[in-house]
């Protein structure tokens, strides 16, 4: 079930794209140039320890922010002087590129896109400040050398809680002379950007720049954007129905049916600046998950029953995580005896195995059982695949002669996420074990009691 955009009970739903959410749009970056004002995380920022040419793994944001109308909340970053929210990214070796360019890198914050080489010297940081929901995202390149090794380069790119506003600070930005170098902002396709500089010929110091999608001023929407996104942990492909609630507003309530590598975006409309509260949650949890929430892009833990957003401002930009979980569930085995023989007298004792496959991964889970007694009860956990092809084969290993074994009720046992399963094991004591006697030994048997028989006869008077 797909939602266009629309202008009133808004609901827009596209296929998840690099982590993101939503369709890429002309964003028309306004450049403006602003006082210098460093961040300078260069002592309390976490270090990105990169080599020349590399680029690191994903840093969360610590909110969700609406780059080219796609909702992110972790980026990149490259020691070639960019920052992306691509995955998978290149390093940008060995120059910039003009912006836009369709090739080669996209989806990129260029602060000084050139050959830089940490390895050299200097430091690259990271942070998150503020407080919501004007937060700000800043990654710092703090006297990073050229691949050379001259010419320092100390810049900050900054990323602006929800709207993706982007700000560029510089103490000093020199270039080296041997490669072009970029600065700007550049969608998910290359198709869209902004060019602040590209070349050789231009340097940066002690000043800032301000790029504002959408118009110079900034103003926020008169709206708030609320991004979901699905995810199950054993790739299962089903839908599951996700609401909004809101306490004012339009929509007050809202719903969609989205998949593992969907996702949604509520949008929400006529409300008072800051006095909008929402909650986001799936219903119902899909039998045999416990569901984490995740609030941009905070920590997930089990137990919270929603993504929760209070006091949210016109233009603001939320983004929940919901994950599934499979939990495990038990295979009981029960043992029963039927003894036939009243007057034998013996611990009931057997064993067992186990075998588990399913159609995609094929075995699952094995093992041993051990039952003592009569109605004695053993079992195992198991993660059923998703598509109910789980089966399991339980079968008793025979240890004491004149015992029938009926294992049938545990051959090919379906087992389904938060289901589980039990089956039961019948043994049943012969009397004096001569029932289990093949036809060979029966028929052995009968020409021995006719021989006593053909003697006896024989007998004189």
């Amino acid at each position: 079930m797909r939602f266009g955009w629309c202008c009133f009970l808004v609901v827009a739903q596209l296929g998840c794209v690099a982590g993101a959410l939503g369709g890429e749009v002309d964003a028309d970056y306004q450049v403006s140039e602003i006082p210098y004002n460093l961040r300078d995380i260069s002592v309390s920022g976490t270090e990105i320890v990169l080599g020349d040419d590399q680029v690191s793994g994903a840093i969360p944001l610590g909110f969700a922010v609406d780059y080219y109308g796609s909702f992110y909340t972790q980026v990149y970053v490259s020691s070639n002087g960019f920052i992306t929210f691509n995955s998978g990214s290149g390093s940008g070796c060995c120059s910039g590129l003009p912006i836009p360019s369709p090739g080669g890198i996209n989806n990129f914050i260029a602060g000084f896109w050139e050959d830089l080489n940490p390895s050299n010297g200097g430091t690259i940081r990271y942070q998150t400040l503020g407080t919501p929901p004007n937060r700000e995202f800043v990654v710092g390149f703090y006297q990073v050398e050229h691949f050379r090794g001259n010419s320092p380069v100390e810049m900050e790119m900054i990323i602006k809680e929800g709207t993706g506003v982007v700000e560029l600070q510089y103490t000093t930005a020199t270039t080296s002379g041997e490669s072009d170098h970029s600065v700007g902002v550049e969608s998910i396709s290359g198709v869209f950007g902004t060019q602040v500089d590209f070349g050789t010929g231009f340097s940066y110091t002690t000043e800032g720049r301000l790029l504002t999608p959408g118009g110079a001023e900034g103003e926020p929407e008169s709206v708030a954007r609320f991004a979901v996104d699905k995810v199950f942990d054993d790739l299962n492909p089903a839908e599951v129905e996700v609401t909004i609630q809101c306490n004012t507003g339009l929509p007050l309530s809202q719903s969609a049916s989205i998949a593992a590598g969907d996702g949604v975006v509520f949008v929400v409309t006529d409300f008072v600046d800051g006095e909008l509260d929402c909650v986001i949650a799936e219903d119902p949890t899909p039998s045999g998950y416990e569901a984490h929430y995740s609030n941009n892009g905070g920590v997930t833990f089990p137990g919270l029953e929603n993504c929760a957003y209070e006091s949210v401002s016109f233009g603001a930009a939320n983004a929940c995580v919901i994950r599934n979980e499979l939990q495990r569930v038990f295979v009981t085995v029960t043992k029963t005896w039927v003894d036939e023989n009243p007057g034998f007298d013996t611990l009931n004792y057997a064993e067992a195995s186990y075998d588990c496959v399913n159609e995609q991964f094929g075995v699952q889970a094995f093992g041993s059982l051990e039952f003592v007694g009569d109605g004695a009860v053993d079992g195992f956990f198991l993660f059923p695949h998703w598509d109910g092809s789980t089966e399991c084969e339980v079968s008793e290993t025979v240890l004491e002669g004149g015992v029938e074994v009926d294992d049938g009720d545990c051959q090919s046992l379906p087992v389904a996420p938060g289901e589980g399963a039990e089956c039961t094991i019948v043994n049943t004591r012969l009397y004096e074990g001569i029932p289990t006697l093949g036809s060979y030994g029966l028929a052995l048997l009968a020409l021995l009691m006719l021989g006593v028989g053909l003697a006896f006869a024989r007998r004189p008077f």
